[in-house]
């Protein structure tokens, strides 16, 4: 009786200037069983994405690189392999907005230097990501309308509750950030003890275009 084939592992495509790292994060993927392959040249791997006849399910790209940016690469990327899903990774969160880069709430990210489990959790988190769809009207849910209510009245009701939630609201008003790093662990305990609370916060997050990055 003939043994059945295995079932292959995702394909990674990996893009980094660092020959090093690009080495490194290949070797660790390649054991984890994923098919990686791995250029330190963007338009390399443009050229891959077009030849290629297998299919490519995630890429992992750095953000500041010499001959094009990791946005403008994912961007073209997703001209020619429209089901790609990209992972950004960096040293620097300043890349994020120097780039123009707006992460969609809970969307992953990998901050340079990580751990062998940091870059084999954050690509599982990737590769089963899906960015939120606007809802609007009458289909609306409730927490979603009252997520998107001012920012007035939503500090008002957090600095009532006493939530540690009105820290980050405040941070993100006072900096004028484009993203809130937030521990996972965090949003596990907000969504487990104030579960409305916490919607509300995301709903105002994603209303102002807010990224929430967990870590």
């Amino acid at each position: 009786m003939a043994t059945p084939a295995a079932v292959p592992r995702q394909t990674i495509l990996v893009v980094d200037d660092d020959w090093k790292l690009l080495a490194l994060v290949g070797d660790i993927l390649g054991v984890a069983g994923y098919t990686v392959v791995s250029t330190g040249d963007p338009c390399e791997a443009l050229r891959l994405a077009r030849t290629r006849s297998e299919p490519i399910h995630l890429l992992l790209t750095d953000v500041l690189m010499p001959s094009m940016s990791g946005s403008q690469l994912a961007e073209e990327l997703r001209s020619i392999r429209p089901g790609v899903k990209v992972l950004f990774m960096s040293g620097f969160w300043e890349a994020l907005d120097d780039y123009r880069i707006r992460l969609a709430p809970g969307e992953p990210f990998l901050e340079k230097p990580f751990t062998t489990a940091k870059l084999e959790e954050t690509i599982q988190e990737a590769l089963v990501y899906r960015a939120p769809t606007s809802r609007s009207g009458p289909g609306a849910s409730d927490d979603l309308r009252e997520g998107a209510m001012n920012t007035d009245d939503l500090l008002t009701e957090l600095r009532l509750s006493r939530t540690d939630l009105a820290h980050y609201v405040e941070t993100v008003i006072r900096d004028s950030r484009p993203y809130l790093v937030i521990s996972s662990h965090a949003v596990k305990a907000w969504e487990q003890r104030e579960p409305k609370t916490w919607a509300k916060v995301a709903g105002w997050l994603a209303a102002h275009d807010v990224a929430v990055v967990t870590v």
